[in-house]
């Protein structure tokens, strides 16, 4: 029976395998804060704040993006993560090839970039915009911490994960 070509032996008698191999919860972790990535600067563009009017005034919903500088920063931050997370799945399947060190600043570039996101959503879910008396927080708002958050912890366990000696 032939063996996948992934563990067929070299001439050496060791196995060839991909960079990843030893990283299986490493590679989970890049793809989940990717993913978080992705969702977070999208979440930007959902609804963060409505009016609370009655009739016969219009209630509305502002994204994050009408309503707040804070959000614009959290998409560049958004970007930048999901931007450094690709290039570690891209390097975990195999596809491009990088130093470890740079593999481990992209991991940090990961959860810092993350972790400052969910600190400038947190303060816009603690502190609203004004005239904060008129408005309500919405589920986009919500989602962005979410993501936030849950790309700060995937990019922490992907660095937690990683083989020292090949990044």
């Amino acid at each position: 029976m032939e063996r996948p070509a992934r563990l067929r032996r070299s001439g050496s008698g060791t196995a060839r395998r991909p960079a990843s191999a030893g990283a299986g919860g490493s590679a989970a972790a890049a793809y989940a804060a990717a993913i978080c990535g992705v969702a977070l600067a999208a979440a930007v563009f959902l609804p963060w704040y409505a009016t609370n009017l009655g009739a016969p005034f219009t209630t509305g919903a502002a994204s994050g993006w009408e309503w707040t500088g804070l959000a614009r920063i959290a998409l560049a931050l958004a970007v930048l993560a999901a931007g450094a997370s690709a290039a570690l799945v891209l390097r975990d399947r195999g596809t491009i090839t990088m130093e470890p060190e740079i593999a481990v600043a992209l991991g940090w570039a990961t959860v810092g970039a993350h972790a400052a996101a969910f600190a400038l959503v947190a303060y816009r879910v603690l502190v609203l915009p004004e005239p904060a008396d008129l408005l309500s927080r919405e589920l986009g708002l919500y989602v962005a911490l979410l993501a936030a958050f849950a790309g700060a912890v995937a990019g922490a366990v992907q660095l937690s994960s990683r083989d020292p000696a090949t990044g």
